[in-house]
This record gives C-alpha cells, sequence and structure tokens, in this order.
C-alpha cells in the first residue's frame, strides 16, 4: 500500500449510492471507476447497473487521508459511516475485510 492515500467517495446523485475507496493518485483512480463504467466493464454490477440505468451523474468527495500504514483502517471506517456496503446505500462489497467484525477478534476467557 502506498503512502499517503486520500479516503474518497463517488456518489450516484440519482440513487444516492456512495462508493468509498482510497488511493495515492485519487484523480487518476476515480477517471478509471469511470472509464470502466463507460465501457460497460465495472467490476461492481451494482455500480455499472446504475451507471447504465440512470447515466454518468456522480459527484466526488474527498473523506480523508491515511498518512500512516496503521491509518488504512480509516477507509472502513467512512465505510461504515456512510453505510456504503448496504446495498440500499452503497456500492462496497460485503467481502471486504471488516476490521470492526468482533468474531475475527481473539476471545478473552475469563
Amino acid at each position: 500500500m502506498r503512502i499517503p492515500r486520500t479516503i474518497y467517495a463517488i456518489r450516484h446523485n440519482q440513487t444516492n449510492r456512495v462508493y468509498v475507496g482510497s488511493s495515492w493518485d485519487t484523480k487518476s483512480r476515480i477517471k478509471n471507476h469511470i472509464y470502466a463504467l463507460r465501457g460497460g466493464r465495472h467490476k461492481n454490477a451494482l455500480m455499472q447497473s446504475d451507471f447504465d440505468e440512470y447515466g454518468e451523474d456522480y459527484s466526488y468527495f474527498k473523506l480523508g487521508e491515511i498518512t500512516e500504514f496503521s491509518d488504512r483502517y480509516l477507509e472502513f471506517v467512512w465505510m461504515e459511516v456512510l453505510h456504503a456496503r448496504d446495498v440500499a446505500y452503497g456500492y462496497n462489497s460485503r467481502d471486504n475485510s471488516n476490521p470492526f467484525d468482533l468474531d475475527k477478534c481473539e476471545k478473552i476467557n475469563i
């Protein structure tokens, strides 16, 4: 992971669904998303479906920065805040590693 990274959001203005990501070259990364959508080959099927049905109507937001490798969890914080992993509100996959999943934490036996 290249540091520093900008945490960004892409919001479709018709559906209000949000995609949260991070990149060291944010403008290029967002342009890559749009290029893939225009070509009908975006890896996110729901994002592609909204693009196909409602068109290219997006807003882009800078949410924060990852300045240290240990801060990479901040991207997931924004996914949680914006409900980006819930298909009603966002495009992020539920398959992403969720640092807030207690079942993945070491248990304490008392």
